[in-house]
């Protein structure tokens, strides 16, 4: 049995791995969704699964190679054709109504290009910044929605940043595919939110909290804190860069092929398929473990050596996923090619 291609709306929910909490997210969805002309799928970021396979009403993807959260939703998207895309981290579950709430959302004003629900933890709380935030031309936060706790019912909504974090949109997908989507450059995670925001907003979108459609958020990270400190600078520098023409000044924590690739996409539809989402998370992983595992001797006597080795060796475990693989040889090449030219300067 295939699953449909052409459909009002995509919901593609992106994990690492099957959990209790990714099953509640799936139903949450599911119940949101009957009635609806519709497709679920999962896309789920390990190195150990990869092809397809529909299981009751769902269907479950892998490229044997972490894509990353924006890799992930492109490929969530792949042979669909769709009005709306729900994109969906699995530590979130939709309340019941959610999605026909936000579909009335766009409904009403065509000059939305996204909407999202308002989070909230299981004690009917909204968290600072978890509904949006703002920030300046170099990516660092200079405001965030809402800027204290405050009890849901309580939001002001009227204010919106520069930016919706990116799990639970509803996005229009003329909008989504007008501007390229989310970057997958941005890898693994962080400033995709921010720059998405971006990249609608040059191209005359709008976007905004609804509040009357709720979601519950559970916060949690995969991520050790100085791993991720580490990945939030490096891409809170690329954003800063990637829109902007003129030469870094100091050095890069990103290759300067990958800042050229970003900047030669930053608005505009991408030509994105499977080899194509493969070969960026290889290259960009690799580049992120070189660079990385330049600073981790500095880190390990700064913070618990424990947890960062223990990154570190997830890190190689996704390399060596990669060893023989299509992204990888695309990653070797890019490696080779960046060392003649650095060799030629």
């Amino acid at each position: 049995m295939k699953p449909r291609t052409d459909v009002e709306v995509v919901a593609v929910v992106v994990t690492l791995s099957d959990s209790s909490r990714l099953r509640a997210a799936i139903t949450s969805v599911q119940e949101n969704l009957i009635g609806v002309d519709s497709a679920v799928v999962v896309v789920v970021n390990n190195a150990d699964f990869s092809g397809s396979r529909l299981q009751d009403g769902v269907l479950w993807v892998g490229a044997g190679i972490n894509l990353g959260w924006a890799g992930g939703v492109h490929a969530g998207l792949l042979g669909f054709g769709s009005e709306y895309l729900w994109a969906i981290q699995d530590d979130l579950t939709m309340n019941p109504g959610t999605y026909r709430t936000l579909r009335k959302a766009l409904l009403a004003d065509e000059r939305l290009a996204s909407v999202r629900p308002l989070p909230a933890d299981d004690l009917g709380r909204v968290h600072p910044g978890f509904a949006g935030a703002s920030v300046d031309e170099e990516g660092h936060f200079t405001e965030g929605f809402p800027p204290q706790p405050v009890a849901v019912d309580a939001y002001d909504d009227s204010r919106v940043g520069t930016f919706l974090p990116s799990s639970g949109q509803l996005i229009r997908r003329a909008a989504w595919d007008a501007v390229g989507g989310f970057d997958p450059w941005f890898y693994p995670w962080g400033y995709i939110d921010i720059d998405f925001g971006r990249s609608l907003t040059r191209a005359g979108w709008e976007f905004r909290i609804v509040k009357s459609a709720r979601m519950s958020h559970k916060v949690g990270s995969s991520t050790n804190e100085p791993v991720r400190a580490w990945l939030s600078e490096r891409n809170r520098w690329l954003f800063a860069h990637k829109w902007r023409d003129d030469d870094p000044q100091a050095e890069s924590p990103v290759d300067l092929g990958i800042l050229a690739a970003i900047r030669g996409a930053r608005q505009g539809p991408r030509v994105v398929d499977l080899p194509e989402l493969q070969k960026t998370a290889g290259i960009a992983a690799a580049d992120c473990l070189l660079r990385l595992g330049k600073q981790l001797p500095g880190m390990l006597d700064r913070e618990g050596r424990d947890a960062l080795l223990a990154e570190r060796d997830a890190l190689r475990h996704e390399r060596d996923a990669m060893l023989g693989s299509r992204a990888w040889r695309a990653a070797e090449v890019f490696r080779r090619v960046r060392g003649r030219v650095a060799r030629s300067r």
